[in-house]
């Protein structure tokens, strides 16, 4: 139900002192010295410092009833699991379960030894050049040889048998220094192909993240389909809600909104807004919204559900979070989303 405004006025002041917001908003939302009512299908209590843009923006409390609050499961923004390009043996895992990765970091290596001899033969073929440099010189010859035959045969010292000859080996010459140039050219595309085969056989972290699970072992042969090993990113944390259409549609995207994580987190936090879909389940009569948890001094796992909060944020909330991060041993707050 609605937090009533008198006990939201309470609230904050108790927790966060008085501050005025900072406009301009739209005029069915402008927040008061105080607290604002309810509004259309939500209501939007007294500014409070958005963490991530260091302004002060309102936050949000949605007017849902309790059986019409679906509740939701967090999720990272970003998760990925990792395979393999091709049948191979796993020759090294360097990563382990709970290792924190960087974009680029190795997971595995598949058995390389094939592809490491084919990227080296095709690394010497690449620096031979031999052929090109000998049909230039050819060509060279032969080009001075038409001048010269040309020259002769404007003064009458030669027929035109003997300049459709000179004329001929120009042509052949080319010729020959247009294959080598292609054998050459090829020689390097092959050189490009090799090293893009041989960087298969290393799976790395497509993205900043941990490694929550390992599937396979050092030794063991995988299959493309087989999973190698799962990643979850942990800058941004995100949950997707299915709320009553009339309430979704009143939602725009950066609005901030107060959603309440179950335990074993069991706290208020804001929450912004970054997608409403723009349909409506025929069924349910809800709408998705897709909320980006704002950043808290503990990382919020994933799998854990959020149903829309009923107040706002306090200090207690604050507290729960601290206690968790010092109990996981991170104490400082997540990287905000780029």
């Amino acid at each position: 139900m609605l937090t009533t405004p008198t006990a939201l006025a309470i609230s904050l002041a108790l927790t966060f002192g008085v501050a005025e917001p900072i406009g301009p908003y739209p005029a069915s939302r402008t927040p008061s010295s105080q607290v604002v009512s309810a509004h259309g299908d939500f209501a939007v209590t007294k500014a409070q410092p958005d963490s991530v843009r260091g302004v002060f923006t309102p936050i949000a409390i949605l007017d849902i009833t309790p059986e019409h609050a679906l509740p939701g499961v967090t999720r990272p923004a970003r998760d990925a699991t990792l395979g393999v390009p091709f049948d191979g043996m796993i020759a090294d895992l360097p990563a382990h379960e709970g290792a924190r990765v960087r974009k680029g970091d190795v997971i595995a290596v598949l058995d390389d030894r094939v592809a490491r001899q084919a990227k080296r033969i095709s690394e010497i073929d690449a620096t031979h050049n031999a052929g090109v440099i000998r049909a230039e010189a050819v060509f060279e010859r032969a080009a001075d040889a038409l001048r010269r035959a040309e020259t002769a045969y404007k003064a009458g010292a030669m027929n035109d048998e003997q300049i459709e000859e000179a004329r001929n080996r120009q042509d052949i010459a080319a010729a020959d220094l247009q294959f080598a140039q292609e054998i050459f050219d090829k020689a390097q595309a092959q050189l490009t192909l090799t090293r893009a085969q041989f960087e298969e056989h290393t799976i790395r972290a497509p993205f900043d993240g941990i490694v929550v699970r390992v599937h396979a072992e050092a030794g063991e042969v995988l299959s493309p389909g087989e999973p190698l090993a799962d990643l979850l990113a942990l800058d941004r944390t995100m949950v997707d809600l299915h709320l009553p259409a009339e309430s979704a549609l009143g939602l725009r995207a950066g609005d901030r909104v107060a959603l309440d994580i179950a335990e074993p987190i069991g706290a208020v936090t804001a929450a912004r807004v970054v997608y409403a879909e723009p349909r409506v389940d025929a069924t349910s009569k809800t709408t998705r919204v897709v909320f980006e948890f704002e950043p808290t001094p503990f990382i919020i796992p994933a799998g854990v559900l959020v149903t829309p909060g009923d107040r706002l944020p306090e200090a207690s909330d604050t507290d729960r979070f601290v206690a968790l991060a010092e109990r996981a041993g991170h104490r400082f707050p997540i990287a905000a989303a780029e």
